[in-house]
């Protein structure tokens, strides 16, 4: 999954409050270094960090009311700034007794064959498996849906199935 960096901030000196968005998944591995960093460098700036998914923090960010914010590169930017910012791969997550031993990477076919716990939709992991799927021609069976990671974090290492996520939406692991 790619990620990207919006803003609508184009230039002057920064001042106030900034208001930072930043998906669930990377908020874990994410937060903590930028708000050292910026905290270091902008001492007179207060940072606020707020966690939603891409789509809102995109709305936010055209609204104003986020000064910046982590999406995922499939969401339209309209006439926000952005730049490019990670890559990261994406994983089958499931109980390793109830997966028969493979090493490397896992199809489409593969991942329409067991039943999966989602993130609710709207949300953009959900749109990149279902996207991905899609494309291949394959089916997911969907089990169950949350609006947490780490829900279904919990609800996968008890054996309720398998899901699809980011390497940062696993780093705690």
């Amino acid at each position: 999954r790619a990620l990207r960096l919006i803003s609508a901030y184009r230039s002057g000196v920064l001042a106030g409050e900034v208001i930072l968005g930043i998906p669930p998944t990377l908020s874990a591995i994410l937060t903590a270094p930028v708000v050292e960093r910026f905290t270091q460098a902008y001492p007179q700036v207060f940072l606020r960090v707020a966690v939603g998914i891409s789509e809102m923090i995109r709305d936010k960010v055209v609204s104003g009311e986020y000064d910046i914010g982590v999406i995922l590169a499939s969401e339209q930017t309209g006439p926000l700034l952005s730049e490019p910012l990670l890559t990261e791969p994406m994983y089958l997550v499931g109980r390793a007794n109830a997966w028969p031993a493979a090493s490397g990477p896992v199809d489409a076919e593969a991942v329409g064959q067991v039943p999966l716990l989602l993130t609710s939709a709207p949300n953009g992991i959900r749109s990149l498996i279902e996207d991905y799927m899609h494309a291949a021609k394959q089916r997911l069976t969907v089990r169950a849906e949350m609006n947490s990671v780490s829900l279904t974090i919990n609800a996968i290492a008890r054996g309720a199935g398998f899901t699809v996520l980011p390497r940062c939406a696993l780093a705690e692991l």
